[in-house]
């Protein structure tokens, strides 16, 4: 068991490296990926549990308070949060922090965030992709020395009335978009658009016509590609993207 534990959410990757940056930091870290249940739910054994995830049209992206509620963390266990926005945080760490009360929390604003108000390609400050990423990079690693040092928000995060409209209006207004979506020739079936349309309403941009790598196709491992990640984020992050956890698909 790891001293550490961070689970994760992420739909172009910027969360998963985000969540690997503090856990660089950190040191001894388990980093789970949140999908329709973590692998592992009990944490009362870790020292430190944090969260990371995106903002998705105010809210959380769709199963992930499912996953909140799942994880078992242990009285007095360090508790910490991190939302990743293209300008606004939304409600997500109100929503976390109703769970599982925080003792840190921070967000950090990125590209190819889910906020539908937003082109994916725009973020505050406004950064091209290298300066993004740099500031992400550094702004985990601060993160990571502050959770390490035991730092406490003297205030819970708060969720303000518009983005609680606004959360609530999206899986509407996501269902009506997704019915529009559909794969062409040139998916790589990546696995984030099944039947039905993208699950969290995400724009579908069709992908480059790329030859299937072996061991890529959905299913190979018994599960969608392990990342689920969406090769054509203008923010195709260095350390945890550029090579697949069980295959090495080229691709990214």
């Amino acid at each position: 068991m790891s001293t550490n534990t961070i689970y994760v959410f992420s739909g172009s990757g910027n969360c998963l490296d985000i969540a690997k940056n503090i856990a660089k930091k950190l040191g001894d870290t388990d980093v789970v990926l949140m999908r329709s249940t973590p692998e592992k739910t009990d944490a009362t054994d870790s020292k430190r549990v944090g969260f990371v995830f995106p903002c998705y049209a105010g809210g959380l992206p769709g199963g992930v308070e499912e996953s909140f509620r799942a994880v078992k963390i242990a009285p007095g266990t360090y508790t910490f949060g991190v939302t990743s926005c293209s300008a606004y945080p939304g409600i997500g760490l109100s929503v976390l922090n109703s769970i599982h009360p925080l003792d840190f929390w921070s967000v950090v604003t990125h590209h190819c965030s889910c906020i539908w108000l937003f082109p994916h390609d725009l973020m505050m400050p406004i950064l091209n992709v290298e300066k993004a990423q740099e500031r992400s990079e550094r702004l985990a690693a601060l993160i990571g020395a502050q959770v390490l040092a035991g730092e406490k928000n003297r205030k819970a995060p708060k969720a303000n009335a518009f983005n609680k409209a606004e959360a609530s209006a999206w899986p509407l207004l996501s269902k009506k978009k997704a019915e529009k979506l559909r794969a062409t020739d040139a998916c790589i079936a990546c696995g984030l658009l099944p039947a039905g349309g993208h699950p969290h309403g995400r724009r579908h941009r069709p992908a480059r016509a790329l030859p299937q790598p072996e061991g890529l196709r959905r299913g190979a491992h018994g599960e969608d590609h392990p990342h689920r990640l969406n090769i054509n984020s203008p923010s195709r992050n260095r350390e945890g993207l550029s090579a697949c956890q069980k295959v090495p698909c080229g691709i990214f």
